[in-house]
């Protein structure tokens, strides 16, 4: 088990407290451009390894995506293995803020909502 507030205890308890398996995290990382590996991020929560500055950076960034979509929805539990729906909404919510919330807004929140059904 890493250390509570190393980079991978804390990336271990993110998951924890958003329900989201290991597995589930690592293709969402894949379908947003972050490489690890399922055996990575393993090796790292078991607190065999730790992750260099840019891995952390990245999956910190991932974290704070999630974090974002779970504050758009609410308390309605995000279900984090639906990792297509998952990235889209994120995508989606990612463009409606670059378009200064035009055009893809209604996406955006049709995303949102596909991830918790």
């Amino acid at each position: 088990m890493p250390a509570t507030h190393s980079p991978e205890g804390r990336i271990s308890t993110a998951l924890r407290n958003f329900g989201c398996s290991e597995l589930a995290f690592v293709k969402l990382c894949k379908s947003l451009a972050v490489q690890i590996s399922s055996g990575g991020i393993n090796e790292a929560l078991a607190g065999k390894r730790t992750f260099d500055q840019q891995t952390v950076e990245q999956l910190f960034g991932v974290l704070a995506k999630m974090n974002a979509l779970q504050n758009s929805i609410g308390t309605i539990p995000v279900d984090w293995s639906r990792t297509e729906l998952i990235s889209t909404a994120i995508k989606c919510e990612e463009l409606s803020n670059v378009a200064g919330g035009k055009d893809f807004a209604e996406l955006a929140d049709r995303a949102t909502k596909a991830v918790t059904q």
